[in-house]
């Protein structure tokens, strides 16, 4: 009876939850992954190591933008080509290849040109459908890589290819004409897109349009800019646009001119005031025709850099 009395004591003291069973946390199935894996239900591991997973996952690095370690998986991946137990024959021959083109692509978008151009060349190797996409891969990142002679060498070799389709040839033509704007060959530009002027898929006209625009871009002379600095130091600043310059390059010409020729007067030949400021005006006035020359290069070069930067690229 006393244990009866007792036990009856404390149910009534302690809480509900003392008596609830609570089962470890790692042994419970999240609500949304129940039922959504077969191997989960019947308590089968996948295998990570298993060919198409590890393509999987590279799949998912390269599309989440982890290049580096999508690189890793790809290579691993493409290292179990010699197994055929593990990677069936019809598998290899269809995902190595595009391995190949994403490792390149990885490679591109990290800013590694020369490793980007290995992993296309070991699709062209191979002389499979997709070589031809391997090329138009090679000859655009040159392009990206600003090396506009080796991309149009690498469109040449697509244009002239009799494997490549007639569209193709094409568009790889556009993008030597495109390479040509970058390079300031307007002339050659302009022909080449209107010889594809015929072809309505690549839109030559848009980039013919370029071509003609480009050869009149506004462009200013240096010896004209040299000249007038030379008559008038700083004038030729304020040709190129820069009359802050003028404003700068003007005084100090004229004062070290004066101090020079007050130092003469005083002293004659013999003073070092003289020959001090006299030297240092000369080299302000050579430094102000020279300056005012390259400064209007340098102009121009903007000019057609801002100029190409609103070009828009095909897909």
């Amino acid at each position: 009876m006393r244990r009866f009395f007792t036990c009856l004591l404390l149910i009534l003291i302690l809480p509900p939850s003392c008596f609830a069973t609570e089962f470890p946390k790692q042994n419970r199935i999240p609500v949304d992954q129940a039922g959504q894996d077969e191997d989960s239900s019947t308590g089968e591991q996948v295998d990570y190591d298993h060919p198409s997973n590890i393509l999987k996952f590279a799949d998912y690095l390269y599309r989440t933008g982890n290049y580096r370690r999508a690189i890793a998986e790809y290579h691993r991946y493409l290292s179990l080509e010699n197994s055929p137990n593990r990677v069936p024959v019809l598998e290899v021959k269809v995902s190595r290849h595009n391995c190949w083109l994403k490792i390149g692509d990885c490679h591109r978008q990290m800013g590694e040109v020369e490793s980007a151009i290995s992993a296309f060349q070991e699709v062209v190797k191979k002389g499979n459908t997709l070589a031809e996409k391997a090329r138009y891969q090679i000859g655009t990142t040159y392009f990206l890589a600003a090396d506009h002679q080796r991309s149009i060498a690498a469109f040449s070799e697509l244009a002239g290819s009799t494997w490549t389709d007639s569209l193709r040839q094409e568009k790889a033509k556009l993008w030597i004409g495109i390479n040509q704007l970058f390079l300031h060959q307007w002339d050659q530009a302009e022909d080449l897109f209107t010889a594809l002027s015929k072809v309505e898929d690549i839109q030559p006209s848009y980039y013919r349009t370029l071509a003609k625009q480009g050869r009149e871009l506004p462009q200013k002379r240096p010896i004209l800019a040299a000249a007038l600095s030379a008559g008038a130091p700083g004038a030729g600043r304020i040709y190129v646009g820069r009359p802050a310059d003028f404003l700068t390059t003007l005084p100090a010409v004229i004062l070290t001119g004066w101090l020079a020729y007050d130092g003469f007067r005083q002293s004659g030949v013999r003073s070092v005031k003289g020959w001090t400021f006299g030297t240092i005006s000369g080299i302000f006035y050579l430094s102000n025709v020279y300056g005012s020359a390259i400064t209007t290069q340098i102009h121009n070069r903007q000019t057609v850099d801002q100029f190409l930067q609103q070009i828009v690229l095909p897909e």
